[in-house]
């Protein structure tokens, strides 16, 4: 039996543009949420 290759793609959009304020959250955990990556 060949090897199998599992991949898993998130598409997202934002709601704003990253220096509107309702982006404020989101912005303030890039660096967590890149660590993770």
């Amino acid at each position: 039996m060949g090897k199998i290759h599992l991949a898993q793609i998130n598409i997202g959009r934002m709601k704003a543009a990253l220096e509107d304020p309702v982006m404020a959250g989101f912005v303030a955990r890039l660096e967590d949420i890149n660590a993770l990556a």
